[in-house]
């Protein structure tokens, strides 16, 4: 699925937690350029859910929550 033209604009972001294992993950696919990306699908790990690894990785740093920038 990767290797598909859909995925060519496409992003995975990880996050982590303190002792630097990936809690949570999720694809930002594109939009086009400026538009803001879909984010899907998102899974955090059992253990870390509703400790907002979920609501960190939406939000990112510096981007309002759910709104990524498409690359131009």
């Amino acid at each position: 699925m990767a290797a598909g033209s859909p995925y060519a604009d496409a992003r995975c972001l990880v996050a982590y937690d303190d002792q630097g294992n990936a809690v949570a993950a999720v694809t930002v696919s594109s939009a086009g350029p400026g538009k803001p990306g879909l984010l899907e699908p998102m899974g955090v790990r059992r253990e870390h859910r509703g400790h907002g690894y979920g609501g960190a990785i939406t939000r990112g740093p510096g981007h309002r929550s759910g709104m990524w920038p498409s690359p131009s």
